[in-house]
């Protein structure tokens, strides 16, 4: 985060705290004849985490509405430790880590025609349900300055006026890495970054129209990233080379693939960098090379025991290399695997398992 960043997000801090305390102070002031003041003060407390978590939901249900309309399919949406993932053809509903985002919303696009515009108003649609929910606690706390709102109404409206607040500059404004402004005007002005996003979205439509990696156009896969390394499309393109070369058969460009994701495993953000480790261990493992995924699995193991399918099949992996059995583990990856959100993956993570299983029986052969 650059300093102008750095300060425009001080300064939105600074006003959701002085909207916080006007809320409170109000909340007071306006209702402390009919109320005693303990209930009161827990009422606005469990009204703001409460109208807060509702904030954060709403906006995610903002890209839902406009991707779906921009012909995007739902996979998966979470909102602070909630979250609601397709796990083959059902839904599944349980809690997550959040690693700090209040809310994510997944989906896939169904065809590449007019990606870039799409993907706009995908990126735009979080913001724009923020405003109209920053609209609405604006104007109940109006009402409520006015004498004209009860207090049941104020706990559960106006004290997610500060979440509002913050939520909304937070995501609108382009000057914040990986908010949804910047995302918008990363695809407004063709910026590489954007180029890059769009091309992980048409590999995600492959996924979802059941193509493995390696059935996705290699020029999709492969072409160069005009990134830094240290940009988070940047990872997930070269953990897409991987899966891509995985699925080939090819162990050896894989993993050189993996060594290269595992040096720059510390500028992945925390949603996405426990299953980027644990495709380097998998490579790991397949290469016998025992050394170097004892050190990722001791690093990373408590993370991979809360992941997906690439955790479960890195354990897998792990538990092959390290004790020469892992029946257990290889069952609860298949178990895994039939959930992935999309038929794509489904197909690559079985693929996946297979090569795994005849890397170790060869070995075991010798």
């Amino acid at each position: 985060m650059n300093g102008g960043a750095r300060a425009v997000s001080a300064v939105l801090s600074v006003v959701a705290a002085a909207a916080a305390a006007a809320v409170l102070y109000f909340g007071y002031a306006l209702y402390y004849r009919d109320y005693h003041a303990v209930l009161l003060l827990f009422s606005l407390l469990l009204g703001g985490v409460l109208s807060s978590f509702v904030c954060a939901l709403w906006h995610e249900l903002g890209h839902l509405a406009l991707g779906r309309a921009a012909g995007f399919r739902f996979t998966g949406l979470s909102v602070g430790p909630l979250r609601l993932a397709r796990a083959g053809k059902k839904l599944r509903l349980f809690f997550a880590p959040s690693y700090g985002l209040a809310g994510a919303a997944e989906m896939v696009p169904v065809r590449t025609e007019g990606l870039r515009g799409r993907y706009m108003a995908f990126a735009a649609g979080g913001p724009l349900f923020s405003l109209l929910f920053l609209a609405g606690t604006g104007t109940a706390f109006g009402f409520a300055l006015a004498g004209r709102l009860h207090f049941a109404a104020y706990a559960l409206l106006c004290t997610a006026l500060p979440a509002a607040l913050y939520l909304f500059f937070r995501n609108a404004l382009p000057l914040f890495a990986g908010s949804d402004g910047a995302a918008f005007a990363d695809a407004a002005k063709r910026r590489p970054e954007a180029r890059a996003a769009l091309r992980l979205l048409a590999a995600e439509g492959g996924l979802y129209a059941g193509k493995t990696p390696c059935e996705l156009d290699p020029q999709l896969v492969f072409a160069p990233a005009e990134l830094p390394e240290d940009d988070v499309n940047f990872l997930l393109l070269c953990d897409l080379r991987l899966c891509f070369c995985l699925g080939r058969g090819d162990v050896a460009a894989a993993a050189a693939e993996g060594e290269r994701l595992e040096g720059l495993l510390g500028y992945a953000p925390a949603y996405y960098a426990a299953r980027l480790a644990a495709d380097a261990l998998f490579c790991r493992c397949l290469t016998g090379e025992r050394a170097a995924a004892d050190a990722l699995y001791g690093e990373w193991k408590a993370r991979l025991a809360r992941g997906g399918a690439a955790a479960a099949r890195a354990l897998a992996a792990y538990a092959f290399l390290s004790r020469g059995e892992g029946e257990e583990e290889l069952a609860e990856a298949r178990r895994r695997a039939a959930e992935e959100s999309t038929e794509g993956a489904a197909r690559f993570e079985e693929a996946a398992l297979a090569l795994l299983e005849s890397a170790f029986a060869r070995r075991a052969a010798k």
